[in-house]
């Protein structure tokens, strides 16, 4: 068995509502998942799981998704005009008739449910930026950004906004509200004014939006008593079965390497052990934090 190496920052607070806002860089390489997420490990999947900021190898979009137990499913819940992004989607359903996988056929993956039919195992639901450079190389070159998550089971919803930090009129990223700037300007200056989020005003969207609570299709109790992890994976399950599809030209080399085990996963444990890796690793895995800041509703 290939262990991978994962470092991760957790902290021990339950969690059952915020406003998560983090100022930072995320820099990505081949192989990692670089995540920010709030889970409770010890009842997962039956307390849930948000992952707020989860970019998979060279990916520069941002996604935000959530993992539950059964009966949380997002079809027909959340209106189109309350946010800007899409579902992501699962391939490889199995034909009706035939059985074989249909890489040709999409699914949305709109059901929270880590073992819902014909979406990937774990899948979740998951919603995708509908602006490129939110992650990764793109976002770094522009100086980093904000993302911001609001956990409200009062007002019924999980939603999600990225916010570039040097976004400008030439380009299609939006500004950054002013009440966040003061808030973030008041923290970072140790000012004791205080000053409200109210992510009702701002003009922009959010990319992402997850109804739960009453009238939805997902009870509120399927997120409880989370708290905040930081890590760092190399590899395994998720950046590993992608390495194929993500780093052609790599996993063709090291699959060669494994006896062509034809193994995605199986190549970037290979990549990982060799040391053309080392220099990536060492220069491009890491995030750079200026801030994490939590806000509860009054």
């Amino acid at each position: 068995m290939h262990c991978c190496p994962t470092h991760s920052l957790e902290n021990f607070c339950c969690l059952n509502s915020f406003i998560y806002c983090t100022c930072t860089c995320t820099c990505t390489c081949t192989c990692t998942i670089i995540a920010f997420w709030t889970t409770d490990e010890k009842n997962w999947p039956n307390h849930g799981e948000i992952d707020i900021v989860e970019p998979i190898n060279n990916q520069n979009i941002v996604k935000t998704a959530l993992h539950t137990n059964e009966h949380c499913d997002m079809y027909s819940h959340v209106p189109r005009w309350n946010w800007t992004g899409s579902w992501d989607v699962a391939t490889g359903i199995p034909d009706t008739y035939t059985g074989k996988l249909n890489f040709d056929n999409t699914l949305q993956a709109d059901n929270c449910d880590v073992m819902t039919p014909h979406q990937w195992a774990n899948q979740g639901c998951v919603a995708i930026s509908d602006k490129n450079n939110t992650l990764g190389s793109g976002m770094n070159d522009n100086g980093g950004g904000i993302y911001v998550l609001e956990w409200d089971p009062i007002g019924g919803y999980i939603k999600s906004w990225v916010f570039p930090r040097n976004s400008n009129d030439d380009d299609d990223h939006d500004d950054i509200p002013i009440n966040l700037q003061q808030s973030l300007l008041n923290n970072n200056n140790n000012n004791t004014t205080t000053t409200i989020i109210d992510p009702s005003s701002w003009s922009t969207l959010p990319y992402a939006y997850f109804a739960i609570g009453e009238n939805s299709g997902c009870s509120a109790n399927h997120f409880q008593n989370h708290r905040i992890v930081i890590n760092l994976a190399f590899c395994g399950t998720v950046a590993g079965n992608r390495f194929a599809t993500d780093c052609p030209v790599l996993y063709k080399k090291y699959n060669k390497l494994t006896g062509y085990k034809n193994s995605s996963v199986a190549a970037c444990n290979a990549y990982i052990d060799s040391y053309e890796v080392q220099e990536v690793l060492n220069n491009n895995a890491y995030w750079q934090i200026n801030g994490v800041y939590l806000y509860q509703r009054e």
